[in-house]
């Protein structure tokens, strides 16, 4: 049953005398919506039904097998508690409830859950088609899941791209985790992604397809654990990425990385910016690192905080551009490393290093690439660090070092 406005927004009505049965299969659409602008306001789905159609008598008999949906809807804006309850009177639904979104602005005003093997919360979410639209999870709200390969928002799309933002609680314990996955898309993160439970989880998943581009930000919380990334970004041949991180990222399971960028793709781009309120802290992650990027341009305002535990390593930096101002950089941990350039990275830092542990290296500086440095550097009672270790290039320190106890400088 579908209607399309006239000039006036008028719509036609169908008129129902007597019992009429109606089966939607082979994943058909029951029922079909098409707005004008997901700007114009949300969509009650029920009002427009009861415009649509009209019962005189009888019983409107509609039966939906699982391959099939009830509504298919586009270019509107539509909140997921408005999909909750479609009525008409005089209509008896059966079979599937679920609901095609697409070219639309999905806005989650309930909690949801995305389990299947369980009958916690509210599955309307997880049952939604969702192509080339928007998505954003109100304050206050929570998407959880508890099994494997759950993804709290995931879109993939082309022109124009799409926003997938949380404003909620994003709160996943499953493996191999997601947070909010985009393609060719802008991922935001106002509220809380909890994945410290999930094993190979990642907070925000940023991919570019060719000649494609993509943007992940997080002004708030990603919580992460063993094997997790709270940023990740990738290209492909042409593509462009931007990664932000303006808020906090931990990692507390071994071998977390805070932002992970691997720009490979052929005549691609990609950029990471920092802040003074970034803070990525890894120190309870053997082996975690605060930063790895390929390719990649990182720069900002400021730099803020890194912290790294045993085997930890601050920044890895190959090829691009790196400048880190008013970094603090705390490596907290025996065996870790601060700062590792490779390749053709030109680096540029200043700021604070704090030392806690033995075996630390502050700069391992490799590749053919620039390095200056104007870094104070402190350490604790016992601890043990070397400067530099320099392979093939030459470093450019800025400043008077003052080597504490148990220090090598080069």
């Amino acid at each position: 049953f579908y209607s399309t406005p006239d000039f006036n927004n008028n719509v036609g009505t169908v008129t129902i005398n007597g019992n009429v049965n109606t089966q939607v299969r082979n994943g058909a659409i029951g029922f079909y919506y098409a707005g004008t602008s997901t700007a114009n306001p949300p969509v009650d789905l029920s009002a427009y039904l009861a415009g649509l159609i009209s019962i005189n008598s009888g019983t409107l008999n509609v039966d939906i097998d699982a391959n099939s949906y009830l509504f298919g809807i586009t270019k509107t804006a539509v909140n997921l508690s408005s999909l909750n309850n479609i009525h008409l009177t005089g209509m008896n639904l059966t079979g599937s409830e679920k609901i095609l979104v697409n070219n639309s602005l999905l806005t989650l005003d309930i909690d949801s859950n995305l389990d299947y093997l369980n009958n916690t919360g509210n599955k309307q979410y997880r049952d939604l088609g969702i192509s080339y639209s928007s998505v954003t999870i109100n304050p206050g709200i929570t998407v959880s899941g508890t099994e494997d390969n759950q993804v709290g928002i995931a879109q993939v799309s082309s022109y124009p791209p799409v926003s997938l933002i949380n404003n909620g609680i994003i709160s996943l314990t499953g493996e191999n985790a997601i947070g909010i996955y985009g393609q060719n898309a802008t991922l935001i993160n106002n509220g809380t992604i909890n994945l410290g439970s999930s094993i190979n989880g990642t907070g925000l998943y940023t991919d570019a397809s060719f000649f494609g581009s993509g943007t992940s930000t997080n002004n708030a919380v990603i919580n992460m654990g063993q094997d997790g990334i709270g940023i990740y970004g990738k290209t492909n041949d042409y593509a462009a990425i931007t990664l932000n991180n303006f808020g906090i990222i931990t990692g507390t399971g071994n071998n977390s990385s805070g932002i992970y960028i691997n720009n490979v793709g052929n005549s691609a781009t990609a950029n990471l910016t920092l802040s003074s309120a970034s803070n990525i802290d890894v120190k309870n992650s053997l082996n975690g690192i605060g930063i790895y990027t390929n390719n990649t341009d990182i720069g900002g305002t400021g730099a803020g905080t890194i912290t790294v535990g045993q085997n930890g390593v601050g920044v890895y930096a190959k090829n691009g551009t790196t400048t880190l101002n008013n970094l603090t950089l705390n490596l907290f941990g025996n065996n870790s490393v601060g700062i590792y350039t490779d390749g053709t990275n030109s680096f540029t830092g200043n700021g604070t290093i704090n030392v806690d542990g033995t075996g630390v290296i502050i700069f391992n500086i490799s590749g053919t690439g620039s390095f200056n440095q104007n870094f104070n550097i402190t350490s604790t009672p016992g601890s043990s660090y070397a400067f530099g270790n320099i392979k093939n290039t030459t470093i450019y320190s800025n400043n008077s070092t003052t080597i504490g106890a148990n220090g090598i400088y080069i």
